[in-house]
């Protein structure tokens, strides 16, 4: 993965604080690492990219209600998205999804 430019960086930095991070429309065709480590996030928009998938290093983010990932190539999902117990909202629209995991019925605030 290529490093990171200075602008994502600072969205990184500022999302500790604010607890959202919009990564939309940016290009992105892997979620940076990073961002499993923003433990504290509770918004994250990585819609309107070129995602294939998700690492299952999502699970890790345990504080999301929201996340929008509309719009990119996303054709599976790890079981770990399962354990965002959280959730309130998750948009998945215009992907290329075919099947969701089983773990996705757990969670329940949808």
């Amino acid at each position: 993965m290529p490093p990171l430019s200075r602008a994502l960086r600072e969205l990184l930095e500022t999302s500790r604080t604010t607890g959202n991070l919009v990564l939309s429309s940016k290009g992105l065709e892997a979620i940076p690492v990073q961002i499993s480590g923003l433990t504290t996030l509770t918004s994250l928009d990585l819609s309107s990219n070129v995602l294939f998938d998700l690492s299952k290093d999502i699970g890790r983010l345990e504080n999301l209600t929201s996340i929008d990932l509309k719009w990119n190539r996303i054709s599976s999902l790890p079981r770990a998205l399962g354990s965002l117990r959280q959730l309130t909202s998750l948009d998945l629209s215009y992907n290329e999804l075919t099947v969701l995991p089983g773990e996705m019925g757990e969670l329940l605030a949808l």
